[in-house]
C-alpha cells in the first residue's frame, strides 16, 4: 500500500494492481479531505501533459513547495508523477529510505 500525505496528513491510498515500467498502475482511494486537494492534482497534470513530460524539475518542485508525498513502509517519494484515468491511476515514483533523525 502507499499513502499520498499532504503535510503528514494521509490524504489518499494506493494500491498497484498492475506494472509495466515505468508506470505502476493504481487502485486510488481518496479519503475525505482529498477533495481539497484535487484541484491541485488535475492542474499538475494538464501541465504534465500538455510539456509531454519534459519539465520533471518544475513538476517535482511544485510537490515539494506544496508539502505532497508518498510514503510506502519505510521508503518516501517527492519525485512523483499521478496520472488520473477513469478507473485507476498511472503512477510513477522514485522512492529513497526514510532517514530517520534523533
Amino acid at each position: 500500500m502507499i499513502y499520498l500525505e499532504h503535510e503528514g496528513t494521509q490524504i489518499a491510498s494506493l494500491e498497484i494492481f498492475r506494472s509495466e515500467q515505468p508506470w505502476h498502475y493504481c487502485e486510488f482511494s481518496p479519503c475525505g479531505i482529498f477533495s481539497v486537494h484535487e484541484e491541485f492534482f488535475k492542474e499538475l497534470q494538464e501541465e504534465y501533459r500538455n510539456n509531454n513530460g519534459e519539465n520533471w524539475e518544475e513538476h517535482f518542485g511544485k510537490l515539494v513547495v506544496n508539502n505532497y508525498r508518498l510514503v510506502s513502509g519505510n521508503r518516501v517519494s517527492v519525485r512523483f508523477t499521478l496520472l488520473f484515468e477513469e478507473d485507476y491511476v498511472r503512477l510513477r515514483a522514485h522512492f529513497e529510505k526514510k532517514h530517520i533523525i534523533g
